[in-house]
């Protein structure tokens, strides 16, 4: 990993290790590897800080529970038969009545 602690021979082959050199070469790389997960660390946090944002924003817009409905309560009024439950609530509603009554005309 770090040719430059091989001391070689005169034929080329490796001899020893400069272990004096060692030291300082590690020291170097734990610093740098601190300095990394202390930043690793402040990005967790703040990744923590908006996920918990996110998770109360999403709490606050969530429909309070129904009592004696269970978790599949369906949300706002039950679809009709021809409406479209994009427009159910906005006031669209109408539309899918006065449709059919137009269709049942048209028979």
């Amino acid at each position: 990993m770090f040719p430059e602690l091989v001391v070689y021979d005169g034929d080329g082959q490796p001899l020893t290790v400069k272990y004096h050199v060692l030291s300082s070469i590690l020291l170097n790389e734990l610093k740098k590897a601190g300095a990394r997960a202390a930043v690793q660390e402040e990005r967790l946090r703040s990744l923590e800080a908006r996920l918990a944002l996110i998770e109360a924003s999403a709490a606050e817009r969530r429909p309070a529970p129904v009592p004696g409905r269970g978790s599949t309560a369906r949300m706002g009024r039950p679809q009709q038969e021809g409406q479209n439950p994009r427009l159910a609530g906005e006031g669209h509603d109408l539309v899918a009545p006065a449709a059919r009554a137009v269709h049942a005309q048209s028979r």
